[in-house]
């Protein structure tokens, strides 16, 4: 998949998604997964921390995805 695809990184904004992407709990790699953003999915992104993650609603579900390269 090319990296492109999983940028989101304007507040409000949404952007679909080719693929995959797994929502985590926490700003990390390691935190549990609380839901899985699918192709064609309109995640509402709420927030980009500093440090590269987007905060998203999937369905009612809130979390975070690795939106830097």
């Amino acid at each position: 998949m090319a990296p492109e695809v999983w940028r989101l990184v304007a507040r409000g904004a949404t952007k679909s998604i080719q693929g995959k992407l797994d929502v985590r709990a926490r700003p990390d790699t390691t935190s549990a997964v609380v839901a899985v953003v699918s192709f064609g999915d309109m995640p509402r992104v709420m927030g980009v921390t500093a440090d590269g993650w987007s905060l998203v609603d999937q369905g009612g579900k809130t979390g975070f995805v690795l939106s830097k390269l």
